[in-house]
């Protein structure tokens, strides 16, 4: 793929680092290792041309020995499939060991457009700083899926959404995709057990999933109608007409469009119409490998593509099943539809299966094109009606006349619009001067309302030569009359239209006296709220710590910082015993055959931790001085009991290496106070199983499912285990030495047991009421909270009592990308906002009921001074 984009001169660097793909990866699999992909650098000619996060297949399939089947003592809620796809990747005796490595390895990417492509208006978006880059990188998300059955509907959603990030509430990984959907089709809450169908989505699904609160955006099936224009051709260039006009209006105004295709006809089109379509991927500038275009067996393989560009006759579309950036023709995007159901007839079949998804704002409600699902008009529809309609003062389309439209959807902030780069100009036909939005909108229309709107340029040309041109306002608000309405021209105009200009002969825009009519300003919906704090009031001490595993190299990392000054002596370390860097470097020889760590400390005997010791004040410095234990054990609610006896068994081990290194020993006193053993809740996903099961066309293939748990059931597996950890440390306390409590974390997803406000309330709850509150505390991780929407001054005392210790770290408010310096996304006054609102409930408290400690979080930093930095800012913060 590099070389088909950027070619031979493209070099490529390498770093270890987070990414959506595999965290959801790693969620779906229920399993530790491994959490981050390797993040590959693209550089041409010393220029940066994005990443691509790469799988790292190889350690997946060492985690994954083999696949589970379905339980029968879970209450699942099974749904039909979702779509009908050929699981042509996979075999009925295919293990994790042939099947994983067979997989694509490129997840979530960052990818600047090819040389080639100049001249295409490209959807790009900047989210260097939220991957922690430390720098703006304005590039096209691009995905690739597990190809378990399918997934390249929920592909798509995960690539439309990034590109929508500004307005989305919230970003999921593909495996998080499917459970949202899997959700909509079976009509359960997110709260309850389901079969997840790792299988594709119906348009509608992908519909769902974009208007879940969860994400926060609108979506449409939308569908081309032969009452719009183009006279003089036939039915299939009217209709690709249509399709084209209103695709590139979603695009020049900055909002992809997920295309449904069939893959087949993708990749081998036959000659199905009068004239020939040649497939996409043999129109390519450059060629393709031979299997992208090997001849499949004639079956149906529903598919979904992004169109991400466009210019005046073709468009750009990333597809997750081959590649990025293939070029298109509206012949070829009509040419590769789905097929319709129950059809046999190739007029009905191409009316059928002619559709588009449009994702927009949550707010936008009118379409342009008629919708599906549910049936309402578009606004193409609606001017079409108002334009052949003689209304007083309005422009009049004359009979005849060659009538053209651009579209443009724009969103009115604080009386001015609000144009990223993605907006092209509007006036960009040939036949058109340039009519910039921004600056003439307001020079002849006046004030708008704060609100969103369609802007419609039309140029009507009648008599040879002479064109007239207007600009029509429409309300993207509301919401439009369904089908069956009878559409009057002057009830459109005085709903929807908000106002009306006119080009004159001499080059000036005049309004129509008909509008604008007055509107009040629409409610704007803040992301979070915060809290005003007394400066005055009593602070509880917090002192600061370092997660050891910055940058990918565990605690040698902090060895290092610990000896700079002028944090020598302040600042402590938390160590993360499960990165696996740290399993070597800790651990040395003895764990180098073990799969990850949870294997290697399960394993661990009492004759074991003397050497550990040693080995760890050894790497230390002397004035270094160890606070808390980090990890990542999703298996602590496997479904299957020897993965959750190796959780308990790693657990328990971490709590006798805390008494170890906090017990002094007769060289000297002890100089670490662990007080905190972290750990995750773990996994709702008890398996993930092959089976053969029908598709909605009746066609029996192999697909892969996953067995999600209802909360009640994640948290009664999750308490079990808690239990026997209890029952072992409770005999294992010293005397005289200090021992550390667990604090259970929250992790923004919908597959993990805590995830959310109204599930840390009751595993709080549960906690308290099985008596493992005197050992069992939570975590208040700051960047999770933020992505779950939880704020810290809202939560119930209940919670709040027993919140024990604090991770510091900062993310995108959608999704945690990357490793991010404090600042670079979210402003400082917040971070020191809720660092206020969490030591003003500490300092209610005794000092022995939080742990005293404030941990900097760094998984895998891009490069250390963004941990000096940031460490430099918590400081700040906390004097």
């Amino acid at each position: 793929m590099i070389l088909w984009l950027y070619g031979e001169k493209c070099r490529m660097e390498f770093r270890v680092a987070p990414s959506l793909i595999t965290r959801s990866d790693a969620e779906l699999l229920g399993t530790s290792f491994p959490r981050f992909a390797l993040r590959c650098y693209l550089v041409v000619d010393d220029k940066a041309v994005g990443f691509i996060s790469c799988r790292r297949l190889q350690l997946i399939s060492q985690a994954v020995t083999d696949w589970g089947a379905r339980t029968n003592d879970l209450t699942i809620q099974r749904i039909a499939h979702i779509s009908p796809i050929a699981s042509i990747d996979v075999k009925p005796d295919d293990k994790p060991e042939n099947l994983i490595p067979r997989q694509p390895c490129i997840g979530d990417s960052m990818l600047v457009e090819p040389a080639h492509l100049e001249g295409f208006h490209i959807l790009r978006v900047d989210l260097g700083k939220a991957y922690g880059e430390g720098e703006s990188l304005r590039a096209t998300p691009y995905v690739k899926h597990m190809k378990l059955g399918g997934m390249c509907a929920q592909a798509a959603c995960q690539m439309a959404v990034l590109l929508l990030i500004d307005h989305a509430r919230g970003v999921h990984g593909v495996a998080e995709i499917a459970a949202i959907a899997s959700e909509h089709q079976a009509q359960v809450d997110e709260a309850d057990g389901l079969e997840l169908d790792l299988g594709g989505m119906t348009p509608e699904g992908i519909v769902s999933y974009i208007r879940d609160p969860r994400v926060g955006l609108h979506a449409n099936i939308e569908i081309p109608t032969l009452d719009l224009g183009h006279p003089g051709l036939d039915t299939e260039a009217r209709l690709t007409a249509v399709l084209a006009e209103a695709m590139r209006g979603y695009i020049q105004s900055g909002y992809p469009v997920i295309v449904p295709v069939d893959s087949g006809r993708l990749q081998d089109l036959t000659d199905m119409t009068s004239r020939r379509v040649s497939a996409i991927v043999e129109t390519q500038f450059r060629d393709v490998p031979e299997y992208w275009r090997a001849v499949r067996p004639r079956m149906r393989r529903n598919h979904a593509v992004v169109a991400v560009g466009c210019n005046s006759i073709a468009f750009v579309l990333n597809d997750p099943g081959i590649l990025p950036f293939l070029e298109a023709s509206p012949e070829q995007i009509s040419a590769s539809r789905v097929y319709a159901e129950n059809t046999a007839s190739y007029v009905a079949d191409f009316l059928g299966g002619l559709t588009i998804i449009t994702v927009v704002p949550g707010k936008v409600r009118l379409p342009l094109l008629p919708t599906r699902n549910p049936d309402a008009n578009g606004l193409m529809v609606l001017a079409d009606h108002v334009g052949r309609e003689r209304l007083p003062g309005f422009p009049f389309w004359h009979p005849g006349c060659i009538v053209t439209h651009e579209y443009r959807l724009l969103e009115v902030r604080g009386g001015r619009p609000v144009c990223s780069t993605n907006v092209a100009p509007l006036g960009t036909s040939p036949n058109d001067q340039p009519l910039q939005v921004v600056d003439e909108a307001m020079k002849y229309l006046g004030h708008l309302s704060d609100g969103w709107y369609w802007l419609q340029l039309t140029n009507a040309t009648y008599i040879p030569g002479k064109t007239e041109s207007s600009l029509w306002i429409w309300d993207a608000t509301k919401d439009p009359p369904s089908i069956g309405t009878v559409i009057e021209s002057e009830l459109i105009a005085r709903e929807y239209l908000v106002a009306v200009a006119r080009l004159s002969a001499a080059g000036k825009w005049s309004a129509v006296p008909h509008h604008p009519q007055a509107r009040g300003p629409l409610a704007v919906v803040p992301i979070g709220t915060s809290a005003t704090f007394d400066s005055n009031s009593s602070k509880a001490a917090l002192a600061p710590s370092l997660v050891s595993s910055v940058c990918a190299h565990g605690i040698n990392s902090y060895a290092t910082f610990a000896e700079m000054a002028p944090w020598k002596d302040r600042v402590g370390c938390e160590l993360y015993t499960f990165m696996q860097t740290d399993l070597r470097v800790l651990f040395g020889r003895e764990a180098r055959n073990s799969t990850n760590v949870v294997d290697f400390l399960s394993g661990l005997s009492e004759a074991n931790l003397p050497e550990m010791v040693r080995r760890i004040n050894g790497i230390l410095p002397d004035h270094c001085h160890l606070t808390g234990f980090a990890s990542f054990v999703p298996e602590i609610t496997s479904a299957r009991k020897d993965k959750r006896d190796q959780a308990v068994s790693a657990l328990i081990n971490l709590f006798r290496l805390a008494l170890a290194l906090n017990a002094p020993n007769p060289s000297q006193i002890s100089r670490h106070s662990i007080q905190t053993i972290e750990a995750v809740c773990g996994s709702r996903i008890s398996e993930v199983y092959p089976a053969n099961r029908q598709d909605r066309s009746g066609v029996t293939r192999m697909r892969f499912f996953a067995e999600r748990r209802s909360d009640h059931q994640a948290i009664r597996l999750l308490l079990d285990s808690l239990q026997r950890v209890k029952n072992v440390v409770k005999s294992l306390t010293i005397p005289g030495v200090s021992h550390p409590k667990f604090v259970l974390e929250l992790e923004p997803g919908p597959m993990f047991s805590c995830r959310s406000q109204a599930t840390l309330q009751q595993l709080c709850s549960e906690l308290r009421g099985s008596h493992l509150d005197d050992l069992f505390r939570i975590n208040v991780d700051t960047s999770h909270f933020l992505i779950a929407g939880i704020d810290f001054s809202s939560l119930p005392d209940s919670v709040r009592e027993l919140c024990y210790h604090v991770h510091l770290s900062e993310n995108h408010r959608a999704a945690h990308f990357g490793d991010v310096r404090l600042g670079d996304c979210i402003s400082v006054d917040r971070h020191q906002e809720m660092i206020a609102e969490i030591r003003k409930a500490f300092a209610k408290r005794s000092p022995d009921s939080y742990s005293g400690g404030i941990s900097l979080e760094y998984e895998a930093a891009k490069r250390f001074s963004f941990v000096v930095n940031s460490m430099n800012n918590m400081l700040t913060l906390l004097n």
